[in-house]
């Protein structure tokens, strides 16, 4: 109960969790990814999750581990952008009638006052959502402009 507590009072003094409109990234978003180019992928098996990771990551490290018997991985890139606050986030993923999943691929673009550094940014996103068939897999795909103060 004291760990709650603490837990708590962490996260009011630290503001909780970002608004989904401010400038920072969702947890677990690559912005340096090699994907130079947009990207739509479905990842089925542990072979191409290993070949796959070091692309989202920019890194050669060990992947994290996925259940590919119940699980894939779906992953979206951006491509390059000139500069920071790109983001991108797959959202809404569910099992759809006939047993397809679908999800939105959602691409976050900077607005006029928002902060952007001119960097050279990659931003890929992977989730681990139910599997289904690589066929079976519809995304659709939205695209906003960031208000910012």
């Amino acid at each position: 109960m004291r760990r709650a507590l603490l837990l708590l009072g962490v996260l009011a003094a630290c503001g909780g969790p970002a608004a989904p409109d401010s400038d920072l990234p969702p947890p677990g978003e690559f912005l340096r990814s090699l994907f130079f180019k947009p990207t739509r992928q479905v990842v089925l098996d542990e072979h191409d999750w290993e070949l796959a990771w070091p692309q989202l990551s920019g890194e050669r490290s060990v992947p994290p581990k996925v259940d590919f018997v119940h699980s894939m991985v779906l992953i979206a890139a951006l491509g390059e952008r000139p500069t920071s606050g790109y983001f991108v986030t797959i959202r809404d993923a569910r099992i759809i009638s006939g047993g397809r999943l679908a999800a939105v691929v959602d691409e976050s673009i900077p607005g006029p006052g928002c902060a952007a550094l001119p960097v050279t940014t990659a931003p890929a996103i992977a989730a681990v959502v139910p599997r289904v068939t690589a066929d079976d897999v519809v995304l659709s795909e939205s695209v906003h402009t960031r208000q910012c103060r």
